[in-house]
């Protein structure tokens, strides 16, 4: 609910105090409570015409209070809100109100005069000639207030302006006709005192007007800026590495994957293959390393095993004589083709060439953890280049897939992935033997899937400077639309891939409302138009002051207001 201010106006009061505590006003409802007769009611003096402006330009609803009918018709005809206290609060209580007329009432200037006193409007006898001489001119003025459309008019309402001037002359010229009127002279006499009255009134007046405008001015200066579309086709580079100007920055991002699969075999063929493994050398014999070569011979129960490779034992530690064995792991493999070499776990194996050195032959010795395995010795079944490649392209769609989707969780957010922009390899194959099933053979694939990323709006920042540049200074996008997809002749290896991209942007002039404020402080109307009209990239400019009559902006920076569209 909006807050409601009520303010009473006292009949003799005049237009700059009422304004002042008006326009004092915050923004929402504020009532203007008017005695009868109060000087500010009057129409020829356009008082509540000038506070119906002032109300208008900060916002505050303006509504008047009055018991006087013809003040209520007065404002109703300015299109203000208006009524009589008294009739509304019979409404609010359920009854209809009949409507007021001023019997019942009686102003201040009828309590002074006081009760059973002749009312001015019953003339006595003696007053015959003077009544008809007023009526007279009564009519003379009604028919010059039509004319000149000062109140309740058909035709264009006279500005606030307009009213004021007009008060201006009418009340000097019926200052001068009282002052020179034969009844109210003596002859041969100047009537200096009233010609002095009028001079002090039309100064008053005069006063009135230049200190209203120059307080309350307002200037507002509505501002429509040169506007452009523009659409950008433009191929575009996503660039890996050491960054180029002009190129979008992108990133790789990539992941492995292996495993061992089994797939239909259309071939056999006769193999002897020998059991592999690993084993575990000992050193219990010497706090000295012993080096071992290649072929170093491992036997059990007559089977012999060989080192695939050298290798060095460290030496045993002996703390007060007893000896802990150092040890350590490397590959054999089978003397000889055949299942019977798949043998395992084994505590023991001797080193046959230690056997002439007894402790050194008890000291060092092997020890297999698991079974060895793929000694064979027969018909298998084997792969052609055929099954090698279905083989292939299966591991490959899984791999991808799979790859695609941990991939996709492991992209951080605000990274771009188009759907062409990756690539997926075998790095290693191998085919298995130890599968022995009817009509199958066992193969090992690792692959790798890599995932070209970047960032839309490093895209569309290099779209912007583009399209900046190509308007010169001056200029600034609105908004802006953006699309692309990747161009077919892009690098496989994804190190440079190229974007067909459209950018379409709305442009506008760059005007600063602060520094057009600042540059028409205190300018006159036409000094206004033609500094506007100079500022680059303006389209149209509306100006308009308040009150309607001031011909210049105002001092104080504040009070003008501009608005950029």
């Amino acid at each position: 609910m909006k807050e409601r201010v009520r303010i009473e106006v006292g009949k003799k009061e005049k237009l700059p105090e009422v304004a002042a505590r008006v326009f004092a006003a915050q923004k929402g409802e504020l009532v203007l409570v008017v005695p009868k007769g109060a000087e500010i009611a009057n129409p020829k003096i356009a008082a509540l015409a000038f506070l119906q402006e002032g109300a208008k330009t900060l916002s505050i609803e303006l509504s008047i209070e009055s018991v006087d009918e013809k003040i209520l018709a007065h404002a109703r005809d300015l299109g203000l809100k208006a009524y009589n206290p008294f009739f509304e609060k019979e409404k609010e209580n359920g009854e209809v109100a009949p409507k007021m007329t001023g019997m019942g009432y009686r102003d201040e200037e009828e309590d002074e005069e006081g009760v059973g006193e002749p009312k001015p409007d019953s003339p006595t006898p003696d007053s015959d000639g003077e009544a008809e001489e007023e009526a007279e001119e009564e009519e003379e003025v009604g028919e010059e207030t039509e004319e000149e459309e000062v109140y309740a008019g058909v035709a264009r309402p006279k500005t606030y302006g307009e009213r004021v001037g007009d008060d201006v002359f009418l009340q000097a010229e019926e200052g001068l006709s009282r002052a020179y009127a034969p009844r109210e002279t003596k002859p041969g006499k100047f009537p200096v005192a009233a010609v002095t009255k009028v001079l002090l009134g039309l100064i008053a007046i005069l006063g009135l007007g230049i200190y209203g405008t120059e307080y309350f001015k307002q200037a507002t200066i509505a501002i429509t800026t040169k506007k452009k579309e523009i659409t950008l086709n433009e191929k575009m580079i996503v660039g890996v590495g050491q960054a180029i100007p002009g190129e979008v920055p992108g990133e790789i991002f990539s992941k492995t994957k292996n495993g061992e699969f089994l797939f239909s075999a259309s071939s056999k063929k006769q193999v002897a293959e020998k059991s592999k493994g690993r084993i575990y050398i000992y050193n219990a014999y010497s706090s000295e390393a012993q080096p071992l070569v290649k072929n170093t011979r491992f036997e059990k129960d007559g089977k012999i095993f060989r080192l695939t490779e050298a290798v060095t034992v460290p030496g045993a530690k002996i703390v007060n004589g007893k000896i802990t064995p150092s040890l350590t792991e490397a590959e054999v493999i089978a003397d000889k083709a055949g299942a019977e070499y798949n043998i395992g776990p084994v505590a023991k194996l001797t080193i046959p060439g230690f056997k002439q050195f007894p402790e050194k032959y008890a000291g060092f010795y092997g020890e297999l953890r698991n079974q060895l395995a793929g000694g064979f010795m027969g018909e298998i079944a084997y792969p052609t280049d055929q099954d090698m490649a279905k083989a292939r392209e299966q591991v490959t769609n899984a791999f991808r897939q799979a790859l695609s989707l941990e991939l996709s969780k492991q992209i951080p957010k605000g990274y771009t992935v188009l759907p062409n922009a990756e690539k997926f390899f075998l790095t290693k194959e191998v085919i298995k033997s130890e599968s022995r099933e009817v009509g199958k053979f066992a193969a090992f694939f690792e692959g790798e899937m890599q995932i070209l990323a970047f960032k839309e709006v490093d895209l569309s920042k290099l779209l912007e400077t583009k399209t900046l540049t190509g308007l010169g200074e001056g200029w600034r996008l609105k908004s802006h639309t953006l699309t692309y997809s990747m161009a077919e002749a892009s690098d496989p290896s994804l190190q440079r891939i190229k974007l067909n991209t459209v950018f379409t942007a709305k442009a506008e002039q760059v005007i600063d409302p602060q520094s057009v404020r600042k540059m028409l402080v205190g300018k006159n109307e036409a000094e206004l138009q033609a500094m506007i009209l100079a500022i680059p990239g303006l389209k149209k400019a509306d100006i308009s002051f308040f009150p309607i009559w001031a011909g210049s902006a105002p001092m104080a920076p504040e009070k003008i207001h501009v608005t950029v569209d």
